[in-house]
């Protein structure tokens, strides 16, 4: 509390002769009334609680002495003293600073709204701070009046005076500037934010905005984050920018962006734009993002196109990403801006979208492939879209992934994909257009499914060192290709179809290698045949020992599972003059127009396939 003295003087016409000058006169037993501060009628406040020097309560009103000083002590803060209150002689010192708070520049004022700094009648000296509780923020009383704002230059409506905003230990403020969820368009007042932390002469760049969970923040026009900004907002995807109209919803072009998010407003007619875009250039960090989302009661709140897009960027990370209910993709990213960069991807969480989860582009050529080289430290989940789970058209990925319940595919390499690493935790291959790429898997004891849609020779290994279960390889083009498939910790069954031949399935021992060449199985075993007569041999048993010590043996290849490039070799063991004859589906005439004849013992042959039904002789010893 404060001690306030004061004296009440009564003023007559005469003259005191020995001064010559008016003759004035103690108001003694006058009513003293202290009433807290009112505006913008003075004198009309409560009463207020006040007391004697030595802090005991006494009446108000209280009366002026016997030579008209009157002294109390009141909390500090501004009263209206009201003299002779309800008399002809009433007068008011009005808004009488009991505190020193407004000469004193070490201690701030404070103002509950900006509206009441505005209204207010008090005169603050420059270098003042004000504070302000609405916008959570120290503002400075400036010479002049500025250039007003309303976002971070606010000007008095009531007297000659402006206050600017402070930069926090925080950084800058957004609310400071005026956002805010109750704010029916946050665009403006966004942008003056932008503006002044952009400026590396207004102090750090870095702009904070913080707010109670699930928080939204309406804009109607798309909100750029410029080069220099560090945007830094609350933790776990719930301070969010909602766009009210059919616009990208943020263009982040700086260098620092994390825990914020960006959704559309359900009210939307149309919705066909991303949510955050991604154009920054090099040594970036991107964490703790939202682009669109499924909010509780909100509903559907995903973009109508990409939730995340990266457009352009190097040498950054992006994680902890939740991408969800969009129009087309989750995370996407452009080919044509991140040749030669080297991205981390942390945790992404990407589900719900109309079309793939998580797209890494490729380019239309070869010679346009993006090279992504991302060491990937977290997991990609990808569930529940219309499309493909993960989409990996670029080279030199290593990422991990978990993706299921996708309309058309888990996981697929593009056709200009090449040297990439996948590790599956849940999900299998869908399709496989690249080259030299690798796929791995670890759902313990389920299947591992890899589909190959390849129209010229490739090679993919797929890679399953720890678990056992089923590992299914098909190819849906009439064309060459190979699989190799490293042995695991425990036995497995392998199947492999090429077009619509069926199905040739073998148990790989633990820590063997098994290789694919077409739709063949090259079975390290070699088969003997030993019975007169005829034996039909299919396309997993090219190695052929035959023994005709019992009789003439015919060795039919059956034309229904082979393809062109197949090779038989055949070799005659015994010394009997008895033949071992080599025809496709017992037909004398398809191989040179004849059949292969093996006479002498250790005659050997090579029978190379040249179409589904006819071959010609390769070699003969």
């Amino acid at each position: 509390m404060k001690t306030y003295n004061n004296s009440v003087v009564l003023r007559n016409d005469g003259i005191d002769p020995s001064t010559t000058n008016a003759d004035l006169n103690a108001g003694t037993g006058v009513n003293i009334t202290v009433r807290i501060a009112s505006n913008p009628v003075a004198g009309e406040g409560a009463l207020a609680s006040i007391f004697n020097v030595a802090d005991v309560a006494i009446a108000n009103p209280m009366q002026t002495d016997n030579q008209g000083n009157y002294t109390f002590k009141v909390t500090d803060g501004f009263y209206d003293i009201v003299i002779a209150e309800g008399t002809a002689d009433e007068t008011i010192i009005a808004a009488e600073d009991i505190s020193g708070i407004i000469d004193n520049l070490s201690m701030p004022y404070i103002f509950d709204t900006v509206a009441e700094f505005k209204a207010s009648l008090i005169e603050f000296p420059d270098g003042k701070t004000i504070h302000l509780n609405d916008r959570d923020a120290d503002f400075i009383k400036i010479t002049g009046t500025g250039t007003a704002n309303t976002f971070n230059i606010i000007a008095s409506t009531s007297i000659d005076q402006s206050i600017v905003a402070l930069e926090s230990a925080r950084g800058w403020n957004g609310k400071a500037f005026g956002i805010s969820s109750s704010n029916p368009d946050n665009t403006d007042a966004f942008n003056s934010w932008m503006t002044v932390v952009n400026d590396r002469s207004n102090g750090s760049t870095l702009a904070t905005i913080t707010s109670s969970r699930d928080k939204k923040f309406p804009h109607s026009s798309t909100l750029i984050i410029p080069e220099n900004v560090q945007l830094v907002g609350n933790s776990g995807f719930e301070c969010a920018f909602i766009k009210t109209s059919d616009v990208i919803g943020i263009i982040f072009k700086g260098r620092i962006l994390t825990g914020i998010g960006s959704l559309a407003d359900t009210s939307l007619a149309t919705n066909t734009n991303d949510g955050i875009q991604i154009e920054t250039l090099a040594k970036f960090y991107i964490n703790d993002i939202m682009g669109g989302d499924v909010s509780g009661a909100e509903g559907n709140m995903g973009h109508g196109r990409d939730g995340v897009s990266l457009r352009k960027g190097n040498n950054g990370f992006i994680g902890q990403v939740r991408a969800v209910s969009n129009g087309r993709r989750g995370f996407f990213s452009d080919s044509f801006s991140i040749d030669d960069n080297a991205i981390t991807y942390g945790a992404m969480d990407v589900r719900g979208n109309v079309e793939n989860g998580f797209h890494l582009d490729s380019g239309s050529s070869s010679s346009d492939i993006t090279r992504s080289n991302a060491n990937y430290g977290g997991l990609i989940t990808s569930q529940n879209n219309g499309g493909i789970g993960i989409f990996i058209g670029s080279q030199q990925n290593i990422i991990t992934v978990y993706s299921e319940a996708n309309g058309t595919g888990s996981v697929v390499f593009g056709a200009n994909s090449r040297s990439n690493v996948i590790h599956c935790v849940e999900g299998q291959l869908t399709s496989d257009s690249g080259s030299r790429n690798k796929f791995t898997g670890a759902n313990d004891n389920g299947d591992f499914r890899a589909f190959s849609t390849v129209e010229r020779t490739h090679e993919l290994i797929i890679d399953k060192n720890v678990f056992g279960g089923r590992l299914s390889l098909t190819q849906t083009a009439d064309l060459l290709f190979q699989e190799l498939f490293d042995g695991s910790s425990s036995d497995m069954t392998i199947e492999a179809k090429h077009v619509n031949d069926r199905i040739i399935s073998r148990t790989v021992a633990s820590g063997t290698k098994s290789r694919y060449i077409g739709h063949t199985y090259i079975d390290p075993s070699v088969i003997t045949i030993s019975t007169a007569g005829t034996t039909v041999v299919s396309a997993d048993s090219p190695n052929i020992l035959a023994d005709a010590t019992l009789g003439d043996i015919v060795i039919t290849i059956n034309s229904g599972n082979v393809i062109p490039g197949l090779k038989y070799f055949v070799k005659k063991l015994d010394s009997s003059a008895n033949l071992v004859k080599i025809r496709i589906d017992n037909v004398t005439n398809r191989i040179d127009g004849s059949e292969v004849v093996l006479n002498a013992q250790y005659d050997g042959a090579v029978v190379l396939i040249t179409s589904s039904t006819i071959g010609t002789l390769y070699s003969k010893t």
